[in-house]
């Protein structure tokens, strides 16, 4: 049997019990290895809680979107390119959630950000299975959380915002949308 070295061994204890107290670990669904021409929800023939992508150890499924309390719909989604400086690719969702599961991470996130794009209609919101929140996306709580929107006017079109949504919270799964609802990307963090 062979023997791990005393030096070796120190390091595979230490480095993840420092990553579990000291450190700050971030986890993020950016969507730049979904294929271009990748389409979700009704055209693809997917049903409400399909998972579509798994990213970073988050799997990310399409959900109904809610109109009223008790009126859904089931849209679709399209990659489109980046509407940040990133130059990458983002999700454009259209009257369709996405759900964000977090619980196969090795921590709970508690600081949830969402860099978001919104050029009309109005918007879903829930955390931890809450009652989904319909509107304009704006600050506000459920799901034992409590979430900030900040946003400003799109250089070049004033009538589109481009803004972060923040969660504060343990947070375990995050249902987001809406009806010209962009998704840079969704980043999970321990703090």
């Amino acid at each position: 049997m062979m023997q791990m070295q005393p030096k070796r061994f120190l390091a595979a204890a230490v480095l993840p019990l420092f990553l579990m107290i000291g450190g700050c670990t971030t986890k993020c669904v950016t969507f730049n290895s979904v294929p271009a021409a990748a389409q979700w929800g009704t055209p693809a023939g997917h049903s409400a809680g399909t998972v579509v992508h798994t990213e970073a150890g988050i799997p990310v499924a399409v959900q109904e979107f809610f109109w009223t309390p008790t009126t859904t719909h089931f849209g679709s989604t399209r990659v489109r390119p980046s509407f940040t400086v990133s130059g990458q690719q983002s999700i454009n969702t259209n009257n369709i959630n996405l759900e964000f599961d977090f619980n196969p991470l090795w921590f709970t996130p508690n600081h949830v950000t969402v860099v978001f794009r919104d050029t009309g209609g109005f918007e879903n919101i829930a955390v931890n299975g809450s009652t989904v929140i319909r509107g304009e996306l704006a600050s506000g709580s459920g799901g034992g959380v409590s979430w900030t929107v900040s946003s400003t006017p799109e250089p070049g079109n004033p009538n589109n915002r481009i803004g972060t949504v923040t969660i504060t919270g343990n947070t375990t799964r995050l249902k987001i949308g809406g009806q010209e609802f962009w998704i840079e990307s969704v980043c999970a963090k321990k703090m």
